[in-house]
Order: structure tokens, then C-alpha cells, then sequence
């Protein structure tokens, strides 16, 4: 049951980042258990700058995973923590160092300033807030692509590794970013 779990969650980051237009090409997809990991995705990377639009996506890419388990039925566990670190750790540097928020505004804060009272609530507000956009967008793709997502999952359980031609076959060609 955890390899079939771990095939919907990796399955669920791959799609996530082969339809994203913000993400290179995923180079390739495991459920091959290493001592610290049940599975991974693993796509290029370039040197965009990291706008909003490319940092939503990044987190949405972390949150697919257990959107994909969720819509296969099986209950959130400990296996995505270190997705939602991630997700969260990207959204409060967005607040707190990049002006991202809302509330908190086009600064940098934390930085020579403790945070307390108004301000944390504030940077917390925003943090939640970007969270949740990019929740909401993990669970619109990967709902709409069910059928893709279970043969995703099927060929990992077949195969434990799969490449970005598998992908390709299976979602069609690679999203691209707007010129």
C-alpha cells in the first residue's frame, strides 16, 4: 500500500511540474526507496528569475503530491512533511524578503527588526494566504488530469522509474512558458 501511495505522490508532483509552464523538463520519477526518501521527482533547473507566477508554482508542485494521494483516497501522512516545509518555507521568504505580501508590503523585514505583535500577524496572514492560492491551483490540475495521474501511477508501480518520454506519452508535450 505505501509503494501505491508514494507512486500517486510522486506521480502527482511530476504532473504538476510537466503541465506547469514554469518548470524545464522532468528528467525523471521514482518510488525507489532510498534511506531517506520513498520516492522522487527530479526535473532540470534553469536561472529564470524567480517571479510571483514561478514561486506559486513552485509550491503548488509540493502540495501536488498529496493532492494526488488525497484524490486516490488514501490519508494525508508524515511522507509529506518535507513538502510542506518547503512550501512554507518558500512563501514566508516570499513576505519577508522578496515584498510579496499583502499586508506586509514591498520590504524586507526580519532583517535588522524583530518581528512580533502586528507585523508577525501580518507576515503570517500573507504567508497562509499564498499557501492557500497555490493549494487551490495543485488541486485544479491535478484534479483535471485523474486519468493521467493513475497511469502515472501504474507504469511507476510497473516500472519503479520512469522518464521524461513516459511523460511526455502520457501528458503530451511539455508545457512552455509564455515568451
Amino acid at each position: 500500500m505505501i509503494r501505491r501511495q508514494t507512486a500517486y505522490h510522486e506521480g502527482g508532483h511530476a504532473l504538476f511540474a510537466h503541465l506547469s509552464p514554469h518548470f524545464d523538463r522532468v528528467t525523471r520519477v521514482t518510488i525507489r526507496q532510498t534511506r531517506h526518501t520513498l520516492g522522487q521527482t527530479f526535473d532540470e533547473h534553469s536561472d529564470v528569475p524567480q517571479s510571483r507566477p514561478i514561486l506559486i508554482d513552485n509550491i503548488a508542485s509540493y502540495y501536488a503530491g498529496m493532492v494526488a494521494e488525497e484524490l486516490a483516497g488514501y490519508d494525508p501522512d508524515e511522507g509529506a512533511g518535507s513538502d510542506l516545509t518547503m512550501a512554507t518555507a518558500i512563501a514566508k521568504t516570499m513576505v519577508m524578503q522578496y515584498g510579496m505580501g499583502q499586508r506586509v508590503g514591498r520590504r524586507v523585514v526580519g532583517f535588522k527588526e524583530l518581528v512580533g505583535g502586528k507585523l508577525q500577524d501580518d507576515i503570517d496572514q500573507d504567508t497562509r494566504e499564498i499557501l492557500g492560492e497555490a493549494d487551490r491551483l495543485a488541486q485544479k490540475v491535478v484534479s483535471e488530469h485523474l486519468g493521467e495521474l493513475d497511469a502515472i501511477a501504474e507504469l511507476l508501480l510497473e516500472r519503479e522509474t520512469i522518464g521524461a518520454k513516459e511523460l511526455k506519452e502520457i501528458l503530451g508535450p511539455k508545457a512552455q512558458a509564455p515568451a
